[in-house]
């Protein structure tokens, strides 16, 4: 499994839970990893809110629940192809207070 990882202003590209390499992050990066076939998931941490996230991708709320004191939020976004059969979704975000954690199609790692 190929896990790209942005974590605050930092990238990591995770083979088998073993780092290869970190560098700043950039937006650019982050859609050309979407559109790389290797890569399995993404996992972005930011600060923001929910909201600001679902208008930037256009994303639709399938479903959430709370775990834990965290919102978590099952995200269908046209802008993406594909979805998790059993949600009907294709992005996983949680939000922890002003952290959010976005996960395409889910979040690999934990949030």
């Amino acid at each position: 499994m190929l896990v790209y990882q942005t974590t605050f202003g930092k990238e990591f590209l995770v083979v088998n839970n073993k780092t290869l390499y970190e560098q700043k992050a950039d937006i650019s990066d982050i859609k050309a990893k979407l559109n790389d076939q290797n890569v399995d998931a993404i996992t972005i941490k930011l600060k923001g809110n929910i909201g600001t996230v679902l208008k930037k991708c256009e994303g639709k709320i399938v479903s959430k629940q709370k775990i834990n004191n965290k919102n978590i939020f099952y995200v269908y976004s046209k802008k993406l192809s594909g979805y998790t059969q059993c949600s009907k979704s294709n992005m996983q975000i949680v939000e922890n207070g002003d952290n959010i954690t976005v996960g395409i199609p889910i979040i690999v790692g934990g949030f």
